[in-house]
This record gives C-alpha cells, structure tokens and sequence, in this order.
C-alpha cells in the first residue's frame, strides 16, 4: 500500500553534517612507494617457491627476460593492433558448430599468425628469445611433451581469452561435447535446456582454456613468443 500525501507531509527529514575537506584524513597505506610495492610482490613471484612445488607437481625451467626483450614484445603487440583486453573477446555463436565455422576462424588466426610472425622475424631480440625458449624445452623433453609458458610475475588464466586460436578451439570443443551428447543444438526445432546448454559452453570453455596456452612441438620457442606478443 502506498504512503498518503498526508503522511509524507509529516514526516520530518533531519539535516545531514557536512563533513570539511579539511577534516578528512587518508587512512595509511600498505605500500609508501614502488620499492615497497615490489618487495612485497616480490613474494609472490613464481622462482620464489617454485622449488617446494617441483616434487608434488610439475617441473619449471626459467628463460631470463631482460627489459630490452620485454619493450621488444610490448611493442610487437602494439605494432600487430592486437587487443589485451579480453571483454573485447567475442565467443561465436554456435548453430551447429560446422566445419564451415571452424575453417572461417582458422582463416582469420592464420592472417594475424602472418603478421606477428613477422615482426618476430624482424626483432633481432623476439627471434633470440624463441631460439632460447625452444633449447630449454628441448633441454627437458617438453618439446614433446608440452608445456606452458608464463611471466614469473604474472598469472596466465586471462591469457587464453586474448590466445590466438581460442576461438576455434571453443568451437571444436562445443561441438564435441554436443555429438557426445548425441543431439544437435535446433534439433527437431527444439533447443537445449539452458542449463544444459550453459553447462557445455562452460566445460568448453575450460578446455579450450587450457588447449589454447598448452604448448608442443618443434615450434615451441615460436610459439611461446606469440603468446606473449598477443
């Protein structure tokens, strides 16, 4: 039911305090500058611990990067117009998830894959840094195996939404996932139960996560530097 006139009328508002700006005070801060910054960070870099993990899970090596070859790739990136910014990433809308779709995607990665090639080919300090990313996984047999790549101070879980190739992996995964299922989404005019249909883009989603920054083959040292370009 809705207040009266009557009885808004009497209701009586109390005047706020208005604070001064002269009497605010900036509560303290954790950090008082960069190097206090940094040597707080400097705990959560990877190389820090990575030594109690090795035994109960996965092997590391470590590629220096020194700040020459870091400009060298932040400057790729700019020169190749690619994005950082993964709310910029548009996953397809999958009708049937035909080959059709698929070839289109892998059309559009081979025509950016050309562009950022060259300008590793270009950069006497990229194309240094794919020769020594490839020795050290050659060194340990990743080559064949797979690895992943990552900044020791950067987490790469966002990485893949912006990966060359994620959406077309999405793709292939989705569509996997809908003929193990055994139904094409449209089928008989009826489409999936959302939940169904949420729940499939999300395990897509993870897989295509993980395929997306998995790295292997005689490519490897290239490859890496892709990543870190795009």
């Amino acid at each position: 039911q809705m207040p009266t006139n009557d009885a808004l009328a009497s209701v009586k508002l109390r005047k706020g305090v208005q604070t001064k700006i002269s009497d605010l005070r900036l509560a303290p801060v954790i950090c008082n500058d960069s190097e206090d910054y940094m040597r707080l960070m400097e705990q959560t870099f990877f190389e820090k611990y990575w030594e109690h993990l090795e035994e109960v899970s996965f092997g590391s090596t470590f590629v220096p990067l020194d700040r020459e070859t870091a400009a060298a790739i932040s400057n790729a990136h700019k020169a190749a117009g690619l994005s950082s910014d993964p709310s910029e990433v548009i996953i397809p809308s999958i009708p049937t998830g035909s080959s059709v779709t698929i070839a289109a995607l892998e059309s559009a990665e081979n025509s950016v894959c050309d562009v950022t090639d060259s300008l590793i080919d270009a950069s006497l300090l990229l194309s240094r840094l794919a020769e020594e990313i490839q020795a050290a996984a050659e060194a340990k047999g990743w080559h064949i195996s797979g690895s992943f790549v990552r900044l020791s101070s950067r987490s790469p879980k966002d990485a893949a939404l912006c990966r060359l190739g994620f959406a077309r992996l999405f793709v292939s995964e989705l569509t996997h996932l809908h003929e193990a299922a055994g139904f094409t989404r449209g089928r008989d005019g009826a489409d999936v139960r959302p939940h169904i249909a949420a729940n499939m883009r999300l395990l897509a989603l993870h897989a295509a996560s993980t395929a997306a920054l998995r790295l292997a083959g005689g490519g490897v040292g290239r490859d890496a530097v892709r990543l870190l370009v795009q």
